[in-house]
């Protein structure tokens, strides 16, 4: 859908001068000078930080501490994805019926919450039961949110800027989660 988005911008955006676009607000200017786009984006950065960061860590603690097998840890984060699918499924329902604004507060809200789930994690079959509920839960709240977000970020920046906000957006996220990623595994080490 991005790619298609992106294709469609690039048809409709005029032939580049090497000039600025009017306004001069682009790339993280126009992501920052925009409230609702700021929001979203410290959200998917802080979100996602969180979570890659606490990967390894609980890679660690299943694998090692609990003695996961692989095929338990592959079960347990594999099975869950297909929470991202039905979630992307019902993104449009329920937009219709309850308002974007509401289902991306409410999903990128509850998308944050369910790791907190991984710190009760037990040996067993009831452990692996655990991360599948816990992993399920937060991939369907992301399958929900992921769609409203990008659409909600394209219908919010006008065409001729499309190419430079979404590039700053990708840079800065990619950028922002490195940092955060870094940041919590020097204070697990702590």
């Amino acid at each position: 859908r991005l790619a298609a988005g992106l294709a469609a911008a690039r048809l409709r955006a005029t032939p580049s001068t090497g000039a600025r676009p009017p306004g001069g607000r682009v790339g993280l200017r126009f992501i920052w000078v925009d409230r609702e786009l700021r929001a979203l984006f410290l959200n998917t950065v802080i979100v996602d930080a969180l979570i890659l960061a606490t990967e390894p860590l609980l890679a660690v603690r299943l694998l090692g501490e609990l003695g996961w097998q692989p095929w338990q840890y592959g079960l347990a984060f594999g099975l869950p994805c297909a929470g991202g699918f039905v979630g992307s499924r019902l993104a449009g329902r329920l937009d219709v019926r309850f308002g974007r604004r509401r289902v991306l507060i409410t999903s990128g809200v509850l998308r944050a919450l369910w790791p907190v789930g991984l710190y009760f994690v037990q040996p067993g079959d009831g452990g692996i039961l655990l991360v599948i509920a816990v992993e399920l839960a937060l991939i369907a709240f992301t399958g929900v949110f992921n769609p409203l977000f990008a659409t909600e970020r394209l219908l919010r920046v006008p065409p001729d800027r499309l190419g430079r906000v979404l590039v700053a957006w990708n840079a800065a996220g990619a950028g922002a989660i490195a940092i955060l990623t870094a940041l919590w595994g020097l204070l697990a080490a702590f």
